[in-house]
């Protein structure tokens, strides 16, 4: 399974993502000021533990 990250640090919030995405899944963070979306927790993920959902 891959998942796309959105990269805080990058991220200008131009929603250009959110236009391309065909499932609209990128959404404005108004309080953050860049595109969030699910990202399959990949920080937990990566330290070996299950996403929050599960």
């Amino acid at each position: 399974m891959v998942f796309v990250v959105v990269d805080e640090d990058v991220c200008i919030g131009c929603r250009y993502c959110h236009m391309a995405c065909p499932y609209g899944a990128p959404q404005y963070n108004e309080t953050k000021g860049h595109m969030t979306k699910c990202d399959g927790c990949y920080d937990r993920v990566a330290e070996g533990k299950k996403p929050i959902c599960v």
